[in-house]
This record gives C-alpha cells, structure tokens and sequence, in this order.
C-alpha cells in the first residue's frame, strides 16, 4: 500500500482516498494514515465521514486511553485533549449521525448502495467499516460519548442558505397548479363540479342582492323623509 502511494500520488483523482485511510488503520499504520490526513485533507477536496472522523480518531488516540471526565473535570482539559474534543466537534459537525452508530445507541446495518454525503447513509457506511478501528483504540469510543453531544444537530448547518422569500411562494404556487392541473386530468367531472362550487362562492347571492337593495331603499326613504321635514 505504500509503494502504492509512492507510485500513485494523485489518488483523490481516482477517489480512492478513503479506502486507502481503512486499509491504512487495519495496517495500524498511524503515522501513514496522518501523512494521508495532510495530503489531502484539503480545502478544495470535498470532505467526507471518513476524513472527519479518522482526524477525530488520531487525535483521540493520543489521550483517549489516561482520559476521565472526572478528571478533566477537576483539572481542566491539556491542550492535545482540548484538539482531540475540537476535532470531534467538526466531525460531528459535517456529520451529526455517525456518534449514535459508534456507540451502538442505533443498530448497525449493511450499508445502502447509494450513499448521501452528511446522510443518514453516509454514517451508516462509515461505521460499518470504521468501527472495529475506534474499538481499537482504547478509550477513544468513551472520550466521544463524552464530548459528541456538545455538536449534536438533527440536521447539518452549514453551508447554511437562507432562500428568498419569492423562491417559497413561487415553489408553493407551481406546486399548487401542478396538483390542480393533475387532478383536473384524473377526474374532469369531480373538479369541474369544484370550480362551479368556488366560482358559486365569488357571485353575490339573490338574497344578499335583494337585501342589499331593500336597505338601499330604506335609506333613500329615510333620506326623503328627513328633507321634506
């Protein structure tokens, strides 16, 4: 495998790199799955579980196995705790899913066959092959139980995009003409009998015209009677 990266440097361009970091931490070879880390943990290279958890996962390693809560609560966090709760968060960040599976606290299944970045099925894949190496390292699975819920999100905030408020009304009223335009097709008789209904509602009604006309009258007699007097 390392021959393999010395003849192959650019392997991201096969999008190899996350098999590459598995087959490395099976190895135990952490130092190489740190220079993998370096190499293309890049800003320009779309992130994934794997990246953010297996940076997680080395910087847990070097205090996971002395860490206590108990402890850390008395003396405070040393600095490599504080990198290794930090690069937890970020990971819980891109991927909020992948502790509950970690942790057993959801059951493990076979991964889908497609999988969603920052999805349900993007930590399910990830644990399922990355678990045995967090159980590995002693103590790295209590140190995220301990610090994973600080970053916990139902869903992925950012990159947050606020859409303009045209962009919902617009989406609502296509929907709505879709769905009328759909049913109108399916069944003519049942909607033509709705729209004669809603169009009855819009026309003013014999008694309200007639009413409104008595009470015109009215007035006018009253207004009659208040001059001649």
């Amino acid at each position: 495998m390392r021959d393999l990266m010395k003849e192959f440097p650019p392997l991201t361009m096969l999008n190899i790199h996350e098999n590459l970091l598995e087959s490395l931490l099976e190895l135990q070879a952490y130092a190489d799955v740190q220079a993998v880390l370096a190499k293309y943990d890049d800003i320009s290279l779309p992130k994934s579980a794997a990246i953010c958890y297996t940076a997680a996962l080395l910087k847990t390693r070097t205090v996971s196995e002395k860490f206590s809560p108990e402890t850390a609560s008395r003396r405070g966090l040393s600095t490599a705790e504080i990198n290794a709760v930090e690069a937890i968060h970020r990971a819980v960040e891109f991927n909020p899913h992948v502790p509950k599976y970690l942790l057993e606290m959801k059951s493990l299944i076979l991964p889908p066959e497609h999988i969603l970045k920052r999805g349900d099925s993007e930590a399910i894949a990830y644990a399922f092959f990355h678990l045995q190496h967090w159980k590995r390292i002693e103590g790295a699975l209590n140190l995220l139980q301990c610090t994973w819920e600080g970053t916990f999100h139902h869903v992925s905030v950012y990159p947050k995009k606020e859409l303009p408020l045209f962009i919902h009304f617009t989406a609502g009223f296509c929907s709505s003409t879709a769905m009328i335009a759909i049913l109108t097709h399916q069944f003519p008789e049942i909607m033509g009998i709705f729209a004669k209904a809603v169009l009855g509602l819009w026309r003013p009604q014999p008694w309200a015209s007639s009413g409104f006309e008595e009470n015109t009258q009215d007035l006018k007699s009253e207004d009659l009677g208040l001059s001649s007097g």
